[in-house]
């Protein structure tokens, strides 16, 4: 992403110079014409207000080539690298793209939402567990040993079962529960947000497109 933007200041600042090496004479023009008594005044202002203008815009847009620039170099590691010339090609589209197909290979490809729903079922396990626990389990417990006093052996079985009266775990359900629903919202979230973002690309695009295309 960042390389395209870089690419396309660049783009932007060959054409302004260009643009701006085809207007200058104009300027020249508008005079020769004003002494030739052909011209008047306000054609030469408007034509140095142009110029003036295209020159504005050259050095904004030279501005935003250098900040594209060292944010390209910035995120490839090498911050102190100095400009050159970037190659590639722009990719032409002849229609606009179907954005629900888009939204949805988004979502099923979304890392962000893979973690989201991969939380959901670790707290849906940790409710499972919550509401399983306070049933009661039955404990086993075998000892043998030899008395010498009397000269025998004894043996001695002991079976038990909490019974959770007081305390049904109630607490610990109700907590995991809620961390269970926060985590079905938040991937409800999610989607939302992807959907919102790729809107706003969405408008971006189309309105790049019309432009491009007129």
């Amino acid at each position: 992403m960042r390389f395209f933007e870089a690419l396309a200041a660049q783009r932007q600042l060959e054409a302004t110079i260009k643009f701006a090496i085809v207007a200058e004479p104009g300027v020249e023009v508008a005079i020769a014409r004003q002494d030739a008594k052909e011209g008047t005044v306000i054609e030469v202002l408007q034509s140095r207000t142009l110029m003036s203008e295209i020159k504005l815009v050259e050095e904004q847009t030279q501005a935003a080539y250098l900040g594209a620039w060292k944010d390209l170099a910035a995120i490839a590691g090498t911050p102190d690298m100095q400009p050159v010339t970037l190659v590639a090609e722009f990719a032409s589209p002849t229609e606009i793209p179907n954005w629900e197909n888009a939204c949805m290979e988004i979502i099923s490809q979304s890392p962000e939402l893979a973690a989201a729903r991969a939380l959901v079922c670790e707290k849906q396990a940790n409710l499972q567990r919550q509401q399983v626990q306070p049933i009661p389990y039955v404990g086993v417990q075998f000892q043998s040993g030899y008395d010498r006093a009397t000269d025998s052996g004894m043996m001695n079985l002991q079976i038990g079962a909490p019974i959770p009266v007081a305390n049904k775990n109630s607490g610990n359900i109700s907590a995991a529960f809620a961390e269970y629903i926060r985590a079905l919202e938040n991937v409800r979230r999610i989607e939302l947000e992807i959907k919102s973002r790729l809107a706003r690309a969405t408008q971006e695009y189309e309105s790049a497109h019309a432009a491009v295309t007129k």
